[in-house]
């Protein structure tokens, strides 16, 4: 993205809404942790045996910050869209 549109980080803004959390495979879950590093893996959290929720907004900022988007730059709303119809279109 940096090459085609000739920007630097400094130059992108990301907002993130808050998604509801899906539960996932064990599979994915192992994929998802092979690709993130160890302090990063508090994205994942688990509210009973073999079920697993990913949060799926902190794992993008954490993709963002790692190729260089400074934190100022990520803005997370908090808001679901799709739990907030009322307010939003998903």
């Amino acid at each position: 993205m940096l090459d085609r549109f000739v920007c630097s980080e400094d130059d992108i803004y990301i907002a993130l809404d808050q998604q509801c959390a899906g539960v996932v495979t064990m599979s994915i879950l192992t994929c998802f942790m092979q690709s993130h590093r160890q302090q990063d893996l508090e994205i994942i959290s688990s509210n009973r045996v073999n079920r697993y929720c990913l949060d799926l907004p902190l794992a993008n900022k954490y993709q963002a910050l790692r190729v260089g988007i400074p934190e100022k730059n990520i803005w997370l709303s908090g808001e679901c869209t799709f739990c907030n119809p009322d307010k939003y279109y998903s």
